[in-house]
Formats: C-alpha cells, sequence, structure tokens
C-alpha cells in the first residue's frame, strides 16, 4: 500500500492506535497524528485502512465522523468571517455542536483548533458546567429527601399525630434569626440555628422545612451528617469573652458597637467580622432591621459648637397596651441627650417643661428643630411653644421631612432595638428606671460612631470631663487612707 506518508511515519500511526486508550476524540488526537490520519483518510477507503494498519473498523469510522463534525464547525466560521457577519451570530451558529465538545480539552487548546476566542468558550463551558451541576445535585438531593421524609412519615403514622408547621414557635424564631441571610449569597449558620434547623427538620421533615425557611436540600443533609458524626463544639478563646460578656450585658448591640465598646473601655481592639462571628456563634442575631430606600443622596450637616441646635421628637410605642410618648430632646453636635420626658399624650405643656429643665441643667440652645407635629407647631396662627421659644430668643425650624430631623430619628430607633425589644417592662416605673440607666449609657459610655475616634456624646458636649474623672479615680483610695488618718490623730489630740 504506497502512501504519500514515509515508514516512520505510518509507524508513528500504527503505535498510537496500538497504545490508544478505548475512548479518545478526534481533537484530542497529537496535531502531527491528526493531520497524518487526514491524509490517510482523504486518499484511502475505511476499509483499506482497517486492514492496512490493523484497526477496526468502527474505530475509524468514529474519528472520521468526530473530524467532519469539527471541519464543519471550522469551515462554518469561515465562512461567517468571509461574508462580514457579526462575531455572536458566527460564533451562535456553532455553539451546540461546540458544547459537545465540553471537557474534553483545556479552553486554551480547544480555542487554536476551532478558531473560537478563549473567552467566548469559557462563558459557554461556565453556563454549562453549571447546569449539569444543578441537575446533578437536584437530582442527588432528592434522593436524600425521599429518604428522610419516609422516614419522617413512618413515625408520625406510627404515633397518629398531625403537625402543623405554620404554628411553630421554632419557625417564627428561625425566621427572624435568619432575617440577616436575605441578602447574602452565601450563608454562614451559627450554632443555635443550625439547632432550629434540625429541631424543625426532626419534626416536620426536609421538604417542609426548605419550603418554609428555604434551606436548600443539600444543606439539610449536610447538618445530619454533622450531627451523626458528632458535633464539635467550637471553643471561645479567652480573648473572645469579653465580646460575650458584653453582648449578654447588653443585647441590643451590634457588632461595631460592641467593638467600639470593648476598645474603649477595655483595650480588647478586633475587626468587626470576627465579633460578629463570635456573636453568632453564641446565639446572637439581629433583634430589628428597617430597610429605607433613599432615592436621593443625603445631605449631611452637623453644629459648629454645643447647644447651638437642639433636636426634639416624640417616640410613640405600647407598655402593658398603654400607650406611651418618649420625649427626646438631643444635641446635635454632641449627640448629647439633654433630656427627655415621658407622657401619656403630645402635649405641649410636656415639651416646655422638658426644655425649661434643660435650659436649667445645661444653658440655652440657640435653635430647636422639630417635625410639625401639633406639640411643636400650629399651622393656623402661632402656637404656645413657639411662643415660649420667641420669649427666650430662640430660633425654630420646622423639618418637613423627617431624614432632616434625623439624628434624633436615629434614637428612636436605637431606644427601639436595645430597650424596647429586648425587655418586658411591669409598669411606667420600670420603664423610667429602664430609660435613666440606657440614657446613662448612651450618654457617657457607649461609643458613638458618628463622633469618630472612640467618643461617647460626653466627651464632646462636656470637653475634658472623661480626662477629669479618669484623674480623680486614679488614686482615690489612698486619698481616703490620707484622710481617715488625719481624722484619727485630731480625735487622739482631742481625747
Amino acid at each position: 500500500m504506497s502512501t504519500l506518508l514515509s515508514k516512520d511515519q505510518i509507524q508513528n500511526v500504527k503505535s498510537f492506535f496500538k497504545s490508544r486508550p478505548m475512548k479518545i476524540h478526534w481533537v484530542q488526537i497529537v496535531s502531527e497524528i491528526r493531520m497524518m490520519l487526514t491524509d490517510l483518510f482523504n486518499k484511502y477507503k475505511l476499509e483499506e485502512l482497517s486492514q492496512y494498519l490493523k484497526v477496526r473498523l468502527e474505530t475509524l469510522s468514529q474519528l472520521q465522523l468526530e473530524k467532519t463534525e469539527v471541519d464543519h464547525i471550522i469551515n462554518s466560521i469561515e465562512i461567517g468571517r468571509e461574508d462580514n457577519e457579526s462575531k455572536q451570530e458566527t460564533y451562535y451558529k456553532v455553539k451546540d455542536r461546540v458544547e459537545k465538545l465540553y471537557g474534553l480539552l483545556p479552553n486554551r487548546k480547544l480555542s487554536k483548533i476551532l478558531n473560537i476566542p478563549q473567552s467566548t468558550l469559557g462563558k459557554w463551558f461556565t453556563k454549562l458546567k453549571h447546569d449539569k451541576n444543578k441537575t446533578a445535585v437536584k437530582n442527588e438531593s432528592s434522593k436524600r429527601v425521599g429518604k428522610l421524609d419516609a422516614n419522617i412519615k413512618a413515625v408520625l403514622k406510627n404515633n397518629n399525630t398531625i403537625i402543623s408547621i405554620d404554628n411553630s414557635k421554632e419557625l417564627q424564631e428561625l425566621h427572624r434569626m435568619l432575617a440577616r441571610h436575605s441578602n447574602k449569597t452565601q450563608k454562614k449558620y451559627s450554632k443555635s440555628e443550625k439547632d432550629l434547623i434540625l429541631k424543625l427538620v426532626d419534626r416536620f421533615g426536609s421538604k417542609l422545612v426548605h419550603e418554609q425557611v428555604k434551606v436548600s436540600y443539600d444543606t439539610i443533609a449536610r447538618l445530619l451528617r454533622h450531627r451523626k458524626r458528632g458535633y464539635v463544639v467550637p471553643s471561645t478563646k479567652a480573648e473572645f469573652m469579653p465580646v460575650i460578656d458584653t453582648m449578654k450585658k447588653f443585647p441590643g448591640m451590634g457588632p461595631m458597637q460592641i467593638r467600639d465598646y470593648n476598645h474603649r473601655h477595655f483595650g480588647v481592639s478586633m475587626g468587626v467580622n470576627t465579633v460578629r462571628k463570635v456573636m453568632e456563634d453564641n446565639g446572637w442575631y439581629p433583634s430589628y432591621s428597617r430597610k429605607v430606600v433613599i432615592t436621593e443622596e443625603p445631605k449631611r450637616y452637623e453644629a459648629i459648637r454645643r447647644n447651638y441646635m437642639w433636636h426634639l421628637d416624640f417616640k410613640h410605642f405600647y407598655i402593658n397596651r398603654c400607650k406611651v410618648y418618649l420625649l427626646f430632646i438631643e444635641d446635635d453636635c454632641s449627640r448629647f441627650i439633654v433630656g427627655h420626658e415621658l407622657s401619656d399624650a403630645e402635649r405641649v405643656d410636656v415639651v416646655i417643661e422638658a426644655i425649661s429643665k434643660c435650659i436649667i441643667l445645661h444653658g440655652k440652645p440657640e435653635t430647636i428643630m422639630s417635625d410639625g407635629g401639633s406639640a411643636f407647631y400650629s399651622w393656623r396662627g402661632i402656637s404656645k411653644f413657639t411662643s415660649f421659644l420667641e420669649e427666650f430668643g430662640i430660633d425654630q425650624i420646622v423639618a418637613k421631612i423627617p431624614r432632616i430631623n434625623g439624628k434624633v430619628e436615629s434614637i428612636n430607633q436605637k431606644i427601639e432595638k436595645e430597650l424596647l425589644l429586648t425587655q418586658n417592662f411591669s409598669s411606667l416605673n420600670h420603664l423610667a428606671n429602664e430609660l435613666i440607666e440606657w440614657i446613662g449609657l448612651y450618654n457617657y459610655r457607649r461609643p458613638h460612631q458618628g463622633l469618630g475616634n472612640l467618643q461617647v456624646p460626653a466627651d464632646k458636649y462636656y470637653p475634658g470631663a472623661d480626662k477629669w474623672f479618669k484623674g480623680s479615680n486614679k488614686d482615690s483610695s489612698n486619698h481616703m487612707l490620707d484622710a481617715l488618718s488625719i481624722l484619727l490623730k485630731e480625735f487622739k489630740k482631742s481625747a
């Protein structure tokens, strides 16, 4: 059999078929062997080549079909380029044929053979890989879920019990805990969340839990496997204990607030993500969340000095079916709460009395900002509160948009998150005492993130007060001993 190939080339082709694996695609063959086989396919029939190369006829016919498929892809691309078609149309015509070659070669090598950009192949194959993985995971998960649900159904059948997942307290608690994952693509569940998920799975089955809580079947199966093997209880290091202590003492504080609090008072410095992870591992979840969509860019302002502007606003809430109105008075420059008052309604007398007390304690403000509530402003004529301010020479600003009076609105959010939602109050006296403690924490202990440098509102409202307190308390025990010794000496002399 005379060929255009040399004896060495023919020997290379024969050795390739002897050592080739059982299944190999045309594009996976080395380029030199591929060129030699192309010449042989063009000159001889498959039956002759099969006898000469001692290769099965089915193998050669399969390779020839694959070669024809690859040639068709390359020719279609060349024709599209000659006809000046767009790149997207040219490549999209052969997309279905190219996807059949997925996984045979790396994208870099396949792009050289087909003359298609590597980025285009990567885009197609990434989507194809995602779809295949999704299908495989779904099939595997459905098998696992079928087994788990069968066991749950058998238990319920034996016990003759009917349970409703919608009315369970665990589901409501889990919904509150998982609210923090609403905008996250990758969810990391804390130990308390995992325990609640498994508790619901044991009672109602994984299908109902998946439908109600949107926890994937894979996550449920993984948690069940971990529980079967035994949980590894995360040990809390000693350096993280201040975070846990502060979290238990002030359950309304978030990670950033606890980080600043520990940094200021205990000298413990750590990142927000570290604090959040420690808190989540110990059962923390956000107790309050409010999403506000702001269409305009916010315009920020700050008073140039203390008592330049005070903000006023009422907070409405219920204590044992009794509606309570809480008035806050806040200094704009320092965010210091200069006064507060509890009332049974929004009455102007309450506001005037509270302002009068604040003026006696802290001095007169230059401006007061409030909303257009009935206790602050009258749309017909001059209100009693406006007349009171004119007597003292205080300017009044009425905020028509809540964001303009946002500093005191922020306090209303904080008091709800940190106090009203974390405690149950037996009476109004109980609320008044807890309110005084919270305002003390806000003014003197907890760093305010709007001030920076770990400052508390009192640092800016009374500059130097913190240093004075530290200095007076530094050697207080020695001063006390000296004073006692002097008194004893005086008593001895008089005796």
